[in-house]
């Protein structure tokens, strides 16, 4: 059985939890909770980056996504990654493959939701990589509890991975 976490891992590396602390250094239980939450992410994190060495050193692909900018790509193992010469980097806006969210007036709408992705695969980031550059007029922002809509993969970006 696999214990299913409140959270997942990288919902705690994201930019809008960096607000966590300040808000839940007020109560001890809260605090206790976020930092045990952090340590679990870290872990994982940690965790993914070995088995994706590992994946490296006999000759096979991975890819790793993340939201561009979070607290994740500063981890040391994430560094260390991006600089391996058998990895590479893409930048990718998951509009250009359909993501989509709920305006405040219940209208659909893109969104941007800017991702990093790491692989060793050449081919997979020259599919994926590359930023909107106005192809929308407007995006919905991923505030409000609208992020939680986006942490499924469009079909389309499924395809291109």
């Amino acid at each position: 059985t696999i214990r299913q976490s409140e959270h997942r891992p990288c919902t705690m590396l994201s930019q809008l939890q960096t607000m966590n602390p300040s808000i839940k250094g007020k109560c001890t239980v809260a605090m206790q909770k976020f930092q045990q939450g952090m340590a679990e992410a870290r872990w994982h994190l940690e965790y993914s980056c070995m088995t994706y060495r590992n994946q490296l050193d006999r000759g096979r692909h991975f890819i790793h996504e993340h939201p561009w900018g979070v607290r994740s790509w500063d981890v040391a193992c994430m560094r260390d990654l991006v600089v391996d010469r058998r990895v590479l980097i893409a930048k990718g806006d998951q509009c250009r493959f359909g993501l989509q969210t709920t305006g405040d007036k219940g209208e659909l709408g893109p969104a941007r939701k800017r991702t990093g992705f790491l692989s060793s695969s050449w081919s997979v980031v020259e599919e994926i990589d590359g930023t909107c550059n106005g192809r929308h007029d407007k995006h919905i922002r991923l505030l409000e509890r609208r992020a939680k809509q986006a942490d499924v993969y469009p079909p389309a970006l499924c395809q291109a991975m």
